[in-house]
């Protein structure tokens, strides 16, 4: 049995939106023959969480320890609707750097709430990133991120909160042109605005390539570009869990000037979801700047 749903979606933490609804497509849900892979409702939620991944993957990209860093602000051309403040305590304040590459050896970063706001709502950050190199004494490009707790936490206009929160460590090789990132057991938690939860634990292979060569520098605003996603993922509501393995046919394009959460303004993502040995395909179109459509196939 399949059908198609087509759901379009605006700013970050509508990535977050539709846990209702899937909660009670859940508690009915029953795994006999004549059931779907998942409904409309999952795949939709499916789809946000994956977005905000993406886009959370893209937050810390540049971070090279620099103490003006804040995973996910808007560049300082984005008019923000107030200016966002942040404490981020950075240990050691004189870090080693052993084989004086651009990585210094260990930087422990920790945020103590810092808040910025946009039209739809506000965030705030808070938790911490360890930025290590994982050669250090070897001159390259490797670089490590390690995340603890670190959360974002969005309030809507509605008073509503939703939030995602980050565990796990990444695998960076970048240059100024690139930047290469391999993703292994990651969790991700979800906090819905309804007050349910889910996870999502990725294997990801992600490719960022800058517009402009030599447009990447540590410690800075990701300037535009394209990104490419491979991989598989578990993600789990109450007790059902599903499959997912995750391309990008279309290379998803990050729009560095979009004052909406995903910066995304174009490209196609795909995740063939497999449950009880039945699977279904979620495409996830990207229509304009924080605009995408969810499809269930």
């Amino acid at each position: 049995m399949t059908g198609t749903a087509v759901v379009p979606h605006r700013h970050f933490l509508v990535t977050l939106a539709g846990a209702t609804a899937l909660c009670l497509a859940a508690c009915s849900e029953r795994t006999g023959p004549q059931q779907p892979a998942l409904t409309a409702a999952q795949a939709d939620s499916i789809g946000q969480v994956i977005v905000a991944d993406a886009q959370a993957d893209l937050d810390v990209a540049t971070a090279g320890g620099g103490p003006g860093f804040v995973p996910g602000a808007a560049p300082p051309s984005i008019s923000l609707s107030s200016p966002y403040t942040c404490n981020v305590d950075v240990s050691p304040a004189t870090p080693a750097n052993s084989d004086a590459d651009r990585v210094r050896d260990s930087v422990r970063l920790t945020f103590a709430d810092c808040v910025f706001t946009y039209r739809v709502g506000s965030d705030t950050v808070r938790g911490t990133i360890d930025v290590l190199d994982p050669t250090p004494v070897v001159t390259d490009h490797a670089l490590k991120l390690s995340f603890t707790d670190l959360a974002r936490i969005h309030v809507n206009r509605d008073g509503l909160m939703s939030s995602i929160t980050l565990n796990g460590s990444r695998q960076v090789i970048r240059d100024s042109a690139t930047i290469s990132q391999t993703i292994v057991d990651f969790h991700t938690d979800i906090l819905f605005k309804d007050g349910t939860t889910a996870s999502h634990i990725r294997n990801w292979d992600l490719l960022f390539t800058a517009d402009v060569v030599g447009a990447i520098t540590p410690d800075s605003w990701l300037p535009s570009g394209t990104l490419t996603i491979t991989g598989n993922s578990t993600f789990t509501h109450g007790d059902r869990s599903f499959a997912l393995d995750v391309t990008t046919p279309t290379p998803l394009h990050f729009e560095a000037t979009c004052e909406d959460r995903p910066k995304f303004d174009s490209g196609t993502l795909v995740a063939v979801v497999t449950r009880n040995g039945t699977t279904a395909t979620v495409t996830i179109t990207f229509t304009g700047c924080g605009q995408f459509t969810v499809t269930r196939t």
